[in-house]
C-alpha cells in the first residue's frame, strides 16, 4: 500500500509516557487490499488503535489507522496475525520473527480487554467527499491521527498523498447535506461530505476530539518553550526576536503540507 519501506529492527517495546502513549512499535507486513501481496509497514500501538507508516518517521502523515476490537492468530501464515476492526473488516499482518509475533499478540490481546480511552477517539480512517481548491468534489480516503489530517487518492497502499494538514477547528456546514467544514493550519479550510447522518456525526465527533488534542498539544509545547527560555538568556532573546518577526510577517508557522 503506498510505497515500500525497509528497516533493521522488527520490534521495539516502548515505555513512553507522552501524549502518544505508544505501548509498542515495530515493523510488520500488511496484506494489501486488492493485490493480495504484502507491504512492509512501521506500526505503533496506542490503546486499541494500530497506526502504520511508510517509515520509522512517525512525525509524518500516517498511511492508515486500524481501530480494532479483536485479534487472533492467522493460521495460514507463519507469525501471522488477524486483526478484526470496528466495522467488521479483517486486516492480516505478519511479524518478522516468532519473538515479535508473540510480543504483538500479547499486547494486542491485552489492549482488546481494556476499555476504549478518549485518546483513541481522535483516530479514524475512511472515505469522504472533499471539496478541493478547484471547487470540485473528489472522493478521498481520509486518515485522522490525533490532530493530523491526511487525504489519499485511494485505500490502496500505493496511493499518493493528496493533501494534509493539522486540524484547528470543525463545524457543521449547511451548504451540502451531511457536510462539515474543517479548518486546518495556515488558515486553510476543507469541506467534507458524508453518505449519511450517522457517518457525518461519527466523523464530526472525531474531528472535535482532534481539535481538543491539537489545542492541548500546542499549549503544552508553548509552556515547555516558555519554561526553557526563562532559564536560558540566549533562548529568551531568540524567542523575543522570533515573536517580533512573526508579528511583522503575520504568518503562522508551516507545520503541515498542502499538495
Amino acid at each position: 500500500m503506498r510505497g515500500n519501506s525497509s528497516g533493521s529492527g522488527s520490534m521495539e517495546s516502548s515505555n513512553l509516557s507522552d501524549e502518544n502513549d505508544i505501548q509498542m512499535q515495530g515493523w510488520m507486513r500488511k496484506q494489501k487490499e486488492t493485490l493480495r501481496s504484502w507491504a512492509r509497514r512501521y506500526f505503533t500501538l496506542n490503546g486499541k488503535v494500530l497506526t502504520y507508516y511508510d517509515s520509522e518517521d512517525t512525525s509524518r502523515a500516517p498511511r492508515g489507522v486500524l481501530d480494532f476490537t479483536d485479534v487472533s492468530a492467522l493460521t495460514t501464515e507463519n507469525n501471522g496475525l488477524s486483526l478484526h476492526l470496528v466495522g467488521g473488516k479483517e486486516v492480516r499482518l505478519i511479524a518478522d520473527t516468532h519473538v515479535a509475533y508473540t510480543a504483538w499478540m500479547a499486547l494486542l490481546s491485552a489492549a482488546v480487554k481494556k476499555p476504549r480511552s478518549s485518546a483513541n477517539r481522535s483516530s479514524k480512517e475512511g472515505w469522504a467527499h472533499c471539496l478541493t481548491d478547484d471547487d470540485v468534489w473528489t472522493r478521498f480516503f481520509v486518515v485522522i491521527k490525533h490532530d493530523s489530517f491526511s487525504c489519499y487518492e485511494s485505500e490502496d497502499d500505493d496511493s499518493e498523498l493528496a493533501l494534509s494538514g493539522l486540524i484547528r477547528a470543525v463545524e457543521e456546514w449547511d451548504g451540502k447535506r451531511f457536510g462539515v467544514v474543517c479548518s486546518l493550519n495556515r488558515g486553510r479550510t476543507i469541506k467534507l461530505c458524508f453518505d449519511s447522518a450517522e457517518e457525518k456525526m461519527s466523523w464530526f465527533l472525531t474531528l472535535e476530539f482532534s481539535v481538543s488534542y491539537g489545542s492541548a498539544r500546542m499549549k503544552k509545547e508553548a509552556s515547555m518553550k516558555s519554561n526553557s527560555s526563562e532559564h536560558n538568556p540566549v533562548l529568551r532573546a531568540d524567542s523575543s526576536k522570533s515573536e517580533v518577526d512573526a508579528a511583522a510577517g503575520g504568518e503562522e508557522e508551516d507545520d503541515g503540507v498542502w499538495i
